[in-house]
């Protein structure tokens, strides 16, 4: 299948079709929804566990950006983009950084080019550390619970600070979406704040905690289902 290196990403080539939209329709719904199941397992909330994590949560927020220089940042905001283009079947042609600017290149094809509006937004989002330490600290030390929500506050506040350090109207990943600005920071910030829900659930009855996002999704499905049966 013929393959192109994409143009430069810009309000005068913007990028994002219909399953960018339908994603970002889900998202908002997932993230409110969740959200709401997140509120009512605070009844009561366990002080203990999120004591732990918070308080390293803001010691990872700080903490990355004290210590990660302005060209790991920039090596990091790029690795982004390559690893969701290629998890997208894309093959990368160059990855470049410096102190303050980079770039990612990759050809796609005529089948993946849909996928080019989440490419963009990757580094906004996608929670590098969390998601490979997390699960690493909970299988690896099941029996040290406030250890694993301490490791898991660390990487999550690290991956927070990282994907809202580079959140500005002047940048091209988000403006040239397809509806501007608005359309790339709603997406933002739905994925972020789905993505924290999951997270905040986790923290709150640990597997439960997750599995009651699960029922809670089902529950609407069905009620979905019944109503137009």
């Amino acid at each position: 299948m013929a393959r192109k290196k994409p143009e430069e990403i810009s309000e005068a080539n913007p990028v994002g079709g219909l399953a960018f939209y339908i994603s970002l329709f889900f998202l908002c719904f997932l993230g409110l929804l969740n959200s709401k199941t997140v509120l009512l397992l605070q009844s009561p909330p366990d002080l203990t566990r999120w004591s732990a994590f918070l308080a390293f949560f803001v010691l990872g927020l700080l903490g990355t950006r004290r210590i990660f220089s302005n060209r790991l940042c920039v090596f990091i905001h790029e690795l982004k983009h390559s690893i969701i283009s290629n998890l997208a079947g894309n093959r990368a042609k160059k990855l470049k950084f410096e102190d303050q600017t980079g770039s990612f290149t990759y050809e796609y094809t005529k089948r993946t080019a849909a996928y080019n509006a989440f490419i963009a937004l990757a580094p906004y989002w996608v929670p590098l550390f969390s998601v490979v330490g997390i699960p690493i600290a909970a299988f690896g030390i099941p029996q040290y619970p406030l250890i694993v929500l301490g490791i898991a506050g660390l990487l999550f506040g690290a991956d927070w600070y990282l994907n809202m350090r580079d959140f500005s109207p002047h940048q091209t990943d988000i403006t040239g979406i397809r509806g501007g600005y608005a359309i790339g920071a709603l997406y933002i910030l739905a994925m972020n704040i789905t993505l924290s829900s999951i997270v905040a659930a986790w923290v709150s009855r640990d597997v439960a905690g997750l599995l009651a996002l699960v029922q809670t999704l089902w529950e609407f499905v069905l009620r979905v289902v019944h109503a137009f049966s």
